[in-house]
């Protein structure tokens, strides 16, 4: 029984262990991109930013969650490439989070860290954080409705 109180109390450290794997493996990622619509997302940040508005000055095909999300971060830190990049991998660890966290209530842990590290170490959520597209908002946003449940 003591080993079990033990391992609940690792919980957060364990989190934060698979998180920051997570993020330095993303590393690698955050670098200067020529193709891609990144570039395009990221002037559109700066428009923005200079008090333009997206669907009345410049064509965006999207919802706006993404380019607010890119914009606040724009007008806080510049054209830091990091900070950019780190608005595709935040949302998508914040929605780990919350994966983590239900799953470690129902299980006490194990299947909680299991579906934390399936969860991030997958090669479509890898692919999808190198670039901010807008699948790494909605991941967020559909996993944290586990806390509803």
């Amino acid at each position: 029984m003591q080993m079990k109180s033990w391992f609940l109390k690792l919980q957060w450290p364990i989190l934060i262990l698979v998180g920051a794997g997570f993020i330095w493996a993303k590393t690698f990622g955050f670098h200067y991109t020529v193709g891609g619509d990144e570039n395009a997302y990221y002037y559109m940040a700066r428009l923005m930013s200079q008090g333009k508005l997206c669907y009345r000055d410049f064509f965006f095909a999207h919802p706006p969650f993404q380019l607010i999300l890119l914009t606040l971060t724009y007008s806080i830190f510049g054209f830091q490439i990091i900070a950019l990049k780190l608005t595709a991998v935040l949302p998508v660890l914040a929605g780990a989070g919350f994966i983590y966290h239900w799953f470690w209530k129902q299980e006490k842990g194990l299947a909680g860290i299991f579906f934390l590290i399936i969860f991030l170490f997958n090669y479509e959520l890898l692919k999808i954080t190198t670039h901010p597209f807008g699948l790494n908002l909605r991941s967020e946003e559909h996993t944290s409705e586990l806390q509803s449940h």
